[in-house]
């Protein structure tokens, strides 16, 4: 499968299905989702249909017309995906969490190049969590000043088995340059099995998580 990628639009071909052109500007969202080894890419659109690719199955991978290869990571991917749609497009970011329970301040994203307008935030337990664990809160600005979910809500008790989670939703600006963190609180350094989802619009063209 070969993918293009330019400011104005994503081109697949070589899918089995013919070729497929994408206007950015018709993207209402995208999702990157983790598929056993690999990760699914969704282009959501505005008329309730979507299109989807593994990035296993890409072969061939331009940027502006020119090939890169080798194929970049699926972080790389996403990287240039967020960068060049357009304000007003939801997107979802998720970062697996293997940190010692007792890391404390563990970056999840930066906000990159322009501001963006936090949505959402999940902590999602991938199994079942560590006794060394006590609390993860989520903060997320300069000095951790936004808090999104507490040391109380993310407390072991609620998301110490496979698929508890606790969230946060409302609205929140963070300029670009700032980050957004997970307070890992413990009393020993066992690894943690968690996945944070962090569900965003870039404020101004050109914004996106890293």
């Amino acid at each position: 499968m070969n993918l293009y990628i330019t400011d104005q639009m994503i081109s697949v071909t070589g899918d089995g299905g013919g070729s497929r052109d994408i206007a950015t500007s018709s993207i209402e969202s995208v999702v990157i989702k983790k598929e056993g080894t690999t990760h699914n890419i969704i282009f959501m659109f505005s008329s309730g249909t979507y299109y989807s690719l593994l990035r296993s199955d890409i072969t061939h991978y331009f940027l502006n017309g020119a090939e890169v290869t080798p194929v970049p990571a699926i972080t790389v991917i996403r990287t240039t995906l967020q960068g060049i749609l357009p304000v007003g497009v939801t997107q979802i970011m998720e970062v697996s969490v293997t940190a010692a329970a007792n890391a404390g301040l563990t970056t999840l994203a930066t906000i990159t190049t322009q501001p963006c307008l936090l949505k959402s935030i999940v902590i999602h337990s991938d199994g079942a969590t560590t006794a060394d664990l006590t609390s993860a809160a989520v903060k997320g600005g300069a000095s951790q000043v936004k808090e999104f979910i507490s040391a109380a809500t993310a407390a072991k008790a609620n998301i110490d088995a496979a698929n508890e989670q606790v969230s946060w939703t409302g609205a929140a600006r963070l300029p670009a340059t700032t980050t957004i963190v997970m307070d890992l609180q413990g009393t020993g350094a066992t690894a943690v099995d968690l996945t944070v989802t962090i569900e965003y619009i870039p404020c101004v063209n050109g914004g996106y998580l890293a």
